[in-house]
């Protein structure tokens, strides 16, 4: 973390923002810190958060992949 993000906090690349399903996600264009929004605004993810997230990743991968095969499948 840079030293204007320690004064001033961060500040998210709105433009690059996405939605996992639960947060959005994106990081800080002065220091790049991984950052997401919830009900409180901009904030680093703590454990519990990343777990999540990679957990709706994997997810939607798996989604994805399900849907495909359901596409080749149909007539």
């Amino acid at each position: 973390m840079n030293l204007i993000c320690r004064l001033f906090g961060h500040s998210a690349k709105r433009d690059r923002a996405r939605h996992d399903g639960d947060y959005y996600w994106t990081s800080c264009k002065r220091c790049a810190a991984l950052l997401l929004r919830d009900r409180g605004g901009w904030r680093e993810p703590n454990r519990r958060d990343l777990a999540r997230h990679e957990s709706n990743l994997l997810q939607a991968e798996l989604d994805a992949v399900e849907q495909a095969g359901v596409e080749q499948a149909a007539p």
